[in-house]
This record gives structure tokens, C-alpha cells and sequence, in this order.
């Protein structure tokens, strides 16, 4: 057998006596036994409490186990937490963000919107203005005439607009306008 002293290894009286001492409470009669059956009661008994002793070490090692694993549960079971919230913060910053990118698409549809009305009012304007100065220029018959408004003379548009005009054209407080207008060719275009 695995450990203990073998069976074998017994003399007849030491293996009869170590039968004998631990089944009194038997009812068998011990005195018919022989030797080497004696031996083998021995033997079997032997096995049995090594195969005790392997399960109560295979017990003690599951319990390791389980505790082992239970604390490894209750860390990833942290971590877990500590997800959950981060995406639950993160949700509520996706949110917001949203709600701000949503708010600035409004706010560009509406300057872009107002920079094609002011485009369209100043081409317009233009329009008038040319019309305006076509109307005063000088008849080709008379080399000296001069007009009223020196600027329609030297192609320079006037500071100030006639009171006529100067009651269709909205006024533009630029501080509230900041920074709505277009840079790049458009720019341009609009200053001159």
C-alpha cells in the first residue's frame, strides 16, 4: 500500500494485535483470524485513513480555492463598478456634447443664412448705386457739366447715404455681429 508500513513488513503477533486493539467494539472474533488476513485488515484500515487524509487535503485545497476566487470576484466586481460609472459619465458628456453641437449647427445655419440676405442686400445696394450713377451721369452732349454729388464724379461711393435710401437699409450693430462674418474671398468680396 501508499505510506504507513506495509503489511508485509508486520510480524504475525504485531499485525494480530493492531487488528485487534481498534475492533473491540466489533463482534467478530478476532482469535479465528489468521496472520495474513489479519495483515490484510491491517492494510485495508491503513488505506482507508490515507484515503481520509488525501480528501480532508483535497477539502482544505477547494476551500483555498473558493476564497481565493471570491476575493478575485470581489475585485473584478470593483472594477466592474468602476466601468459602469465611467460609461454613465461618459454618456452624460456624449449627451451634452451633442446638445452643444446640435446648438452651434443652429447658430451657423442662422449666420449663414444672414450672410446670404447681407450678400444679397449689398449686391442690391450695388445695383442701386450703379443704376444711380448711370441716371446722374453727365448727357454726352454737355462736356461741362458737372454733377451735383462729387462722389458719382470720381466713382466713390458716398460716407453717407441719401435720407431716401438710408430708411430701407436695416441697421448692423457689428459688437453683436462679431465675428459671424466670413474671412477668404468672400471677405473680399464683400469690401469691395
Amino acid at each position: 500500500g501508499k505510506g504507513g508500513t506495509p503489511a508485509c513488513a508486520l510480524d504475525d503477533e504485531t499485525a494480530m494485535e493492531m487488528v485487534r486493539a481498534p475492533s473491540a467494539s466489533q463482534k467478530a472474533d478476532h482469535t479465528s483470524l489468521d496472520p495474513k488476513k489479519a495483515r490484510r485488515v491491517l492494510a485495508n484500515r491503513q488505506s482507508a485513513q490515507r484515503s481520509r487524509l488525501r480528501k480532508l487535503q483535497y477539502i482544505s485545497e477547494l476551500e483555498k480555492r473558493v476564497n481565493s476566487m471570491q476575493a478575485e470576484a470581489a475585485g473584478v466586481e470593483a472594477q466592474v463598478l468602476e466601468f459602469q460609472q465611467n460609461t454613465t459619465s461618459q454618456a452624460t458628456e456624449l449627451e451634452q456634447l451633442k446638445q452643444k453641437l446640435n446648438s452651434l449647427q443652429s447658430q451657423m445655419q442662422y449666420k449663414d443664412a444672414l450672410f446670404e440676405t447681407l450678400k444679397a442686400e449689398l449686391d442690391t445696394l450695388r445695383q442701386a448705386n450703379v443704376m444711380a450713377s448711370t441716371s446722374m451721369s453727365p448727357p454726352q452732349s454737355s462736356p461741362g457739366y458737372l454733377p451735383a454729388d462729387p462722389s458719382v464724379a470720381t466713382g466713390i461711393l458716398p460716407t453717407s447715404m441719401p435720407p431716401a435710401l438710408a430708411s430701407d437699409v436695416p441697421l448692423i450693430d457689428e459688437k453683436a455681429d462679431e465675428g459671424m462674418w466670413p474671412s477668404g474671398a468672400l471677405a473680399g468680396e464683400l469690401s469691395t
